[in-house]
């Protein structure tokens, strides 16, 4: 099996959202023993593990444990090439997800996407292929805050928070106020959203 790497490129919203904060983050580099320039470059990859210990350094140094959630939340999802690309082929809510569920797993093979389909119920989300070292509690929260901000994107006013569910392996990491989602605690091995089956037919175009 191949080692379990990601793409440093991955880290410059947290860079940015610790400097964001007031928070030097030279310190939280040095942590992880990462630099500014190796995040700049687009073609270096590091295991995947550095990548977590970066994000819970992220958290501890802006002392809010919600950190990666927040800036997630906060990204526009279009600015991810796999997204822009699966809002540009159009369709519905299961062609979107499909369309960016194969583009991500081009670049990403040890923490591979999918959604599945199970009768009323559709799951979006991602399962590892390794066991962490360390609960990716942090990673979770990122995964779990573009995850919604890419279905906010497609959906609009659509998004029934009541009938959606974040399971994740700290809930901790989860803002306050998104309570009004169902909130779980998964295991270490992928966060995953629950959602309606019957929205997967909806048409990108109609959001409102």
């Amino acid at each position: 099996m191949s080692l379990p790497l990601a793409h440093l490129s991955l880290l410059r919203p947290l860079l940015a959202g610790v400097r964001a904060r007031g928070v030097d983050p030279e310190p939280v580099l040095n942590s992880a023993a990462l630099t500014e320039e190796s995040i700049s470059r687009d073609d270096t990859t590091v295991h995947v593990m550095v990548v977590h210990e970066f994000l819970e350094s992220c958290a501890r140094a802006v002392q809010d444990p919600t950190f990666s959630s927040r800036v997630a939340e906060e990204l526009n999802p279009c600015g991810w090439p796999m997204v822009a690309s699966a809002v540009q082929q159009g369709g519905s809510l299961a062609d979107f997800l499909s369309t960016y569920v194969s583009g991500a797993n081009t670049v990403e093979s040890s923490v591979p996407a999918y959604l599945h389909l199970r009768g009323a119920l559709a799951e979006f989300g991602e399962t590892r292929h390794f066991r962490p070292a360390t609960p990716p509690a942090q990673n979770d929260g990122y995964m779990i805050g573009l995850s919604l901000a890419m279905l906010r994107h497609v959906l609009g006013t659509r998004l029934d928070a009541k009938q959606v569910t974040l399971i994740v392996c700290d809930p901790r990491v989860l803002p306050e106020d998104w309570s009004s989602f169902q909130i779980l605690r998964g295991d270490e091995m992928g966060a995953r959203i629950q959602f309606p089956s019957h929205w997967l037919p909806y048409d990108l175009r109609a959001r409102r």
